[in-house]
Formats: C-alpha cells, structure tokens, sequence
C-alpha cells in the first residue's frame, strides 16, 4: 500500500437504499432442550 491515500481505499459515504433485503411472516422458534417453550414467536 506504499504511495497510496487511505481516503481512496474507504468510501467516504454509505448509500441507504429503501429496497427490502429480507423479510420473515410467521415464524415461530422453539428452544431446542424445552420443545414446548417458544424463543422467537412472530
């Protein structure tokens, strides 16, 4: 990396877009030892 700015090796700005990554409905986690006890019920 000799010679070079560390300005161009990072973005100075982080772009925020509206577009959905990833979306979960309905999802229902049990505990893996307690079966009958929900973790994570959506």
């Amino acid at each position: 990396m000799a010679g070079k700015e560390l300005t161009s090796r990072y973005q100075r700005e982080r772009k925020i877009s509206d577009e959905i990554l990833f979306e979960a409905r309905d999802w229902t986690v049990y505990h893996p030892f307690y079966t009958d006890k929900c973790v994570v019920c959506y």
